[in-house]
């Protein structure tokens, strides 16, 4: 190990300590954390929620035009975990991707990505199985709201709005979603928005996807 921090330090003698941490991080994810999601559907087929609010929040599609606001009004609020939201912003206005943000006061307090095609989601990211995937779905997430405004119930209410956009300007049939168990709010918040717990979504753990591997690798 000493010799790796070595190398590293001789690479990236300004950036040492940041390169390390990001390789901690990194193994930690796919050690530990991306077997702690919990995943969620939700069939548009069916009556969707709604939510009326007293705060004058407007929801809409985000354009090009607001990505410095963007920049401005949000991305100083990101913790280090969302900071890898930043990826997405280059996306807006482009095909197959919808970024909705909600306004407040002439500020951009919330947004939330829209991917129409799952497989080039966020989601393919994590060990959800492939096969649960099904023709019509698309994927929600990443989501974040400005802490001044957390409790206002904007995330619902943008939530119920792209709902709305969804089924009436798009052919989507399912919402799919992620939480991590380290936010267990959310997880219940979603329960009682009428999003269902996908059984069986991934492996267990590391070891089980190993087995898995080692199985269909005989197979062949």
């Amino acid at each position: 190990m000493k010799g790796c921090y070595s190398l590293i330090n001789i690479v990236f003698p300004e950036d040492a300590r940041g390169v390390a941490g990001h390789l901690r991080r990194y193994m930690r994810y796919k050690l530990k954390s991306q077997w702690e999601f919990v995943y969620f559907e939700l069939s548009l087929d069916e009556p969707i929620f709604s939510l009326k609010l007293k705060e004058p929040f407007v929801v809409r599609l985000a354009v090009q035009d607001d990505i410095p606001r963007i920049e401005s009004d949000i991305y100083p609020l990101l913790s280090s975990k969302e900071e890898g939201d930043r990826r997405y912003i280059s996306l807006i206005g482009k095909n197959g991707v919808r970024c909705f943000v909600a306004e407040k006061d002439d500020k951009l307090v919330h947004y939330s990505w829209v991917f129409d095609n799952v497989l080039d989601s966020p989601l393919m990211h994590t060990p959800f199985y492939k096969t649960k995937i099904r023709s019509g779905d698309i994927y929600l997430g990443p989501v974040f709201t400005s802490p001044h405004v957390r409790g206002a119930w904007i995330s619902p209410y943008s939530l119920s709005k792209i709902c709305e956009y969804l089924k009436s300007k798009t052919d989507a049939k399912r919402i799919l979603l992620l939480v991590h168990t380290s936010t267990p709010g959310a997880v219940g918040f979603y329960k009682r928005l009428g999003f269902r717990e996908i059984t069986n979504a991934c492996p267990v753990g590391p070891v089980d996807a190993i087995m898995i591997i080692i199985k269909r690798l005989m197979k062949c």
